[in-house]
């Protein structure tokens, strides 16, 4: 009989230590699905930031692209200004000689 005492006594100190165990591992593993969410989440939102990061990259280089294209118009229009000085001054030169001309005609 104390053996039957002895061997129940231990056969249940046996299984409540395996309930303890059980126990632990089944919080072990709630514990691993809920960082395992938090990280998927993590991710998720990594991946947002990369695809908002890159929208905003390709924003940016069309507008640089935009701001480039305009700087070049903008010297291409104050080069034809300048030319366009440069043509009417010669122009205003021509014209006062002209005028210098027939007024020595004139005069004779």
């Amino acid at each position: 009989r104390d053996a039957a005492r002895e061997i129940e006594r231990h056969t249940t100190l046996r299984q409540g230590e395996i309930e303890r165990l059980q126990d632990k591992l089944d919080r072990a593993l709630r514990d691993v699905v809920e960082k395992d969410a938090k990280v998927k989440a993590l991710v998720d939102r990594l991946a947002e930031n990369e695809t908002r990061s890159q929208t905003l990259l390709c924003d940016l280089e069309s507008q640089h692209a935009e701001e480039v294209k305009a700087r070049d118009e903008m010297m291409t229009q104050r080069k034809l200004v300048a030319k366009l000085k440069t043509d009417v001054s010669r122009k205003d030169s021509e014209l006062a000689q002209v005028k210098d001309e027939l007024e020595g005609t004139l005069e004779t």
